[in-house]
């Protein structure tokens, strides 16, 4: 492990864990964002679920 990961309690492991899962769970949302605004021109963050998007695509390639 590198030295400045070094520590000596689980809440310091507990704050690695948390920090690059959301560090992952953004790029992951950046991308999927791009995606859709690339390929569907709607924005996933103006949406409740998924499967509300994938309506609103549906309809937008149908017409």
């Amino acid at each position: 492990m590198p030295k400045k990961y070094r520590r000596n309690s689980v809440g310091d492991y507990n704050y690695i864990y948390f920090k690059t899962d959301v560090l992952s769970f953004v790029n992951v949302w950046t991308e999927f964002q791009k995606m859709s605004m690339e390929y569907y021109e709607l924005d996933f963050s103006h949406y409740v679920s998924a499967l509300s998007q994938s309506w609103d695509a549906q309809l937008k390639m149908t017409e």
